[in-house]
């Protein structure tokens, strides 16, 4: 079976190259097994149905939302761009050694995203297993991972769009710890290897206190 090949543009590539607030979603592979043709993240973006019954929209808008909330919310989306870091589609679910293996045949390309001219001030790694492949390529002694992050690029993890979390705690996890202008967020240096963030969802204390919690993020060890 041949490999069907998408794109990744940013939502609107005017405004993205001349943002000093780029903010780049970084997932594993595109879902092929959607019933639209379209092939380019940045155009999916544009054309997608919004509301309630499109989850992996609305999540990543809600995220995007909390970071860039001292931006006008018209404004936010020619900010952003969703890239996978396995670059041709795969199914409903990714599977890791798929997503690595699919990096290091296309590193070229990959590092591109996140090192070319319009690197991300911001990335926002959503999804396990674009967390661990993160983390491999931090990690790798090989010369095709040297110097693969802006130095200038900051980073969080975060659920994956399409996890099956309350919206309404995402919203008050963004807006409260992921906003750049509060000087406590939760983003960290990507090359100096820092204690990473990780939020995650913890229903029952969501429930009982309906905001945010400091106990719904962890501080990852240092990955060198």
């Amino acid at each position: 079976m041949s490999e069907i090949t998408w794109t990744f543009k940013p939502y609107n590539r005017e405004v993205w190259n001349k943002s000093k607030t780029r903010v780049m979603f970084v997932g594993a592979d595109p879902n092929g097994a959607k019933k639209h043709k379209i092939k380019d993240m940045g155009e999916w973006f544009i054309i997608a149905p919004q509301g309630r019954k499109n989850l992996f929209y609305t999540r990543t808008k809600i995220i995007l939302d909390g970071v860039l909330g001292h931006i006008p919310e018209t404004e936010r989306m020619n900010h952003m761009r969703f890239v996978d870091l396995k670059i041709y589609e795969g199914g409903p679910k990714a599977k890791q050694k798929d997503v690595w293996k699919a990096v290091k045949e296309h590193s070229p390309v990959v590092k591109a995203f996140f090192n070319g001219t319009d690197f991300p001030h911001y990335i926002v790694f959503v999804g396990g297993i674009a967390h661990i492949v993160f983390e491999k390529i931090i990690k790798s002694d090989e010369e095709q991972f040297e110097d693969f992050f802006n130095e200038n690029s900051k980073a969080v993890f975060m659920p994956h769009p399409s996890s099956m979390i309350s919206t309404e705690a995402l919203a008050s996890a963004s807006e409260i710890n992921l906003n750049i202008k509060k000087k406590e967020n939760k983003f960290r240096s990507i090359n100096k290897c820092e204690h990473f963030w990780k939020w995650g969802y913890n229903k029952q204390r969501w429930l009982s206190n309906k905001n945010d919690s400091e106990e719904n993020w962890h501080l990852l060890p240092p990955l060198k």
